[in-house]
């Protein structure tokens, strides 16, 4: 019993901790000096030395650990743990399917080998019929239940019906929209970092706010964007090249909530001024785009799954009430989610 509880707190956290850390990638999409390039074949490799070992091949065998902890251990005693046996324990620890390298691997089979050995000891010392394990199993019992069944609902809703990914695009069109648009940005300070006096920095946002009333007028005009913005930078009198106005295809939602909504209530050709604390943005509407739905299933499906999830859990949740003796626990303070006790602390 204990080498499963233990199992709960080592190996599958040792799932993520052996997990090695990606190097940060080039710019130039090279790899880190310093560094092997990942093999490619490394998985097919991985599965043929799999295909090498029969299931029922002992891969862990523990000299002088019996696997009947009442005969003890010594030189005559002997635990195997096959492949099937040890894949199982890994797959059970492994809800998100991470890929387990051999390194990976390994390190797992070393670290289950310790827990074996000192979950033995601790049977020997009679630390299962403590009154602290006892309660340490039973709250782990609850979490594991309450992680499994998390784990059910993610099964459950992770790939919702075409009719129901078909019925919330219909719902939410507006969402599944590129917007391509174009910007003039005027500075409300000095780029260059000269104006440090504070009656200059107030007459350059003065003239700044004044220079993108203007610009915001001609574009609403129909004036051509990338002449205003040459023409801000020349009446800002900054000498560095403007800015192409170009943004591309913009996914509705990606903008500040402020600026979205506004450009989400315009018409094709129509301008919008936008104030943050660095500069002025006038952002001019060209055109929309709808998105198929077929562009946009995955994300619907990932949305879907966790808005049913975390429905379905508020309807477990809500079914409960609780009340806490003030008495005791004092009033209630800020919410909080308190991590429930673990074993090592």
């Amino acid at each position: 019993m204990l080498a499963r509880t233990l199992m709960v707190c080592l190996i599958a956290g040792g799932l993520a901790a052996a997990q090695p850390k990606p190097a940060a990638k080039p710019a130039t999409g090279q790899p880190t000096p310093g560094t092997t390039p990942a093999r490619t074949d490394q998985a097919p490799s991985l599965q043929k030395r799999e295909e090498q070992v029969p299931p029922d091949q002992p891969v862990i065998t523990l000299h002088g650990l019996c696997e009947d902890s009442a005969k003890g251990s010594g030189a005559g005693c002997e635990t195997k743990v096959t492949r099937e046996q040890f894949e199982a324990l890994v797959q059970a620890f492994n809800p998100s399917h991470q890929t387990i390298t051999p390194v990976m691997r390994r390190n797992l089979a070393q670290a289950y080998v310790d827990l074996l050995t000192f979950a033995q000891a601790a049977e020997k010392a009679g630390i299962e019929n403590s009154s602290n394990f006892k309660e340490v199993m039973r709250v782990l019992r609850l979490r594991t239940l309450s992680d499994l069944y998390g784990r059910s609902l993610e099964d459950q809703y992770r790939n919702p019906p075409a009719n129901e990914i078909e019925k919330y695009y219909q719902d939410h069109l507006a969402d599944f929209q590129n917007m391509k648009l174009r910007r003039v940005y005027v500075p409300r300070f000095d780029p260059t970092g000269k104006t440090t006096a504070a009656d200059q920095k107030a007459a350059f946002e003065a003239k700044a706010a004044k220079v993108a009333e203007e610009m915001y007028t001609r574009a609403a005009k129909g004036d051509d964007m990338e002449q205003l913005q040459k023409d801000a930078y020349a009446a800002m009198e900054i000498k560095s090249n403007a800015p192409s106005t170009d943004m591309g295809a913009i996914r509705k939602g990606a903008l500040p909530v402020e600026t979205d909504k506004a450009l989400s209530a315009l018409s094709p050709g129509g301008v919008y001024k936008a104030t943050d604390p660095t500069s002025y943005v006038i952002y001019k509407l060209e055109a929309r785009e709808q998105l198929p739905v077929d562009r946009v299933k995955e994300e619907i499906s990932r949305t879907l799954e966790r808005t049913n999830i975390e429905s379905k859990k508020k309807e477990v949740s809500s079914s409960v009430k609780a009340d806490l003796d003030e008495k005791y626990f004092g009033p209630p303070g800020a919410p909080s989610t308190p991590a429930l006790p673990r074993p090592d602390r």
